[in-house]
């Protein structure tokens, strides 16, 4: 694995906000089948038990272009407050003329 489950968690949770029965799906991308409604899924703990989840149908969810435009826009609003602050003088920095 390139990233420990902790890492994947931390990162995930910090742009999505996590549920409880939330699944976290990782491995190499292209690899995995298509999830249609009815599989089930089981997660084990060793010492604590096994979770069956069966997948349901849910609310339609934003289209992946609709992501991408978001990703972009934050992107620009980032990039626009780094120029800011990237032009703003160094504190304690004089301007020209002494002030």
């Amino acid at each position: 694995m390139i990233f420990s489950i902790d890492e994947m968690i931390s990162y995930i949770s910090h742009h999505f906000p996590l549920e409880p029965g939330d699944l976290l799906w990782s491995g190499t991308m292209g690899s995995t089948r298509r999830w249609k409604v009815g599989h089930v899924f089981e997660s084990e703990v060793e010492g604590v038990g096994v979770l069956c989840t069966t997948l349901v149908e849910g609310p339609e969810q934003p289209s992946l272009p609709s992501f991408e435009r978001q990703a972009a826009e934050n992107a620009r609003l980032t990039a626009g407050a780094e120029a800011r602050r990237a032009a703003q003088p160094a504190a304690g920095a004089t301007t020209p003329g002494g002030r």
